[in-house]
């Protein structure tokens, strides 16, 4: 819940905006202490990239990656994929190479003695990779759906705004134009 208040010498104004968890990014403080989550290995979005070298970051093959991900789309992967048990979102840390896109996941990927387990769900970390990159690509095709149907919404109530406004328009037959003849009255 955020509160914001507003105040002048002659008016007071109090504002009151509730955000929903949907809405938003997840939270930078997790309920895992730190000095647990410290050692666990990091996912950067930059690394599901295929606009980037592997030089510059990209770890998957290029056809396997997807475009330009976020952040807030590696979060929600990370949801879809149960992985919300075993992963902490960091939503203000970027990778050096890659400023403009913050957000990172702290992914436990071993457990105490070392061995590659990620959860029982995948045999190693390119495969983890893989499938976020697949449920990034799912995400960032819904979004592109809904964005077009919200683009057609947008059109059809500017169209229906368009006709009600020609409707309303009349003309008027002779409007402007001056009768010829005699002029009647005094000359």
């Amino acid at each position: 819940l955020i509160t914001n208040q507003l105040s002048n010498k002659h008016n007071t104004m109090s504002t009151t905006t509730t955000t929903t968890a949907t809405d938003t990014a997840p939270p930078t403080t997790p309920s895992i202490p730190e000095e647990v989550y410290k050692k666990w290995n990091i996912v950067y979005p930059i690394y599901l990239d295929s606009t980037v070298s592997s030089r510059k970051g990209r770890l998957l093959a290029k056809d396997k990656a997807v475009p330009n991900p976020t952040g807030a789309q590696l979060f929600k992967a990370c949801k879809i994929l149960n992985l919300t048990d075993i992963s902490v979102p960091e939503t203000e840390k970027k990778h050096p190479r890659d400023q403009l896109n913050p957000g990172r996941l702290r992914i436990k990927m071993q457990d105490e003695k070392g061995n590659f387990t990620c959860g029982g769900r995948y045999a190693d970390k390119r495969d983890l990779l893989v499938a976020l990159a697949k449920e990034i690509s799912e995400i960032q095709q819904k979004e592109k759906q809904q964005k077009q149907a919200k683009k057609q919404l947008l059109e059809q109530k500017q169209k229906k705004k368009a006709s009600a406004n020609t409707s309303q328009v009349r003309t008027f037959q002779g409007a402007g134009k001056s009768k010829k003849g005699k002029k009647k009255g005094k000359r």
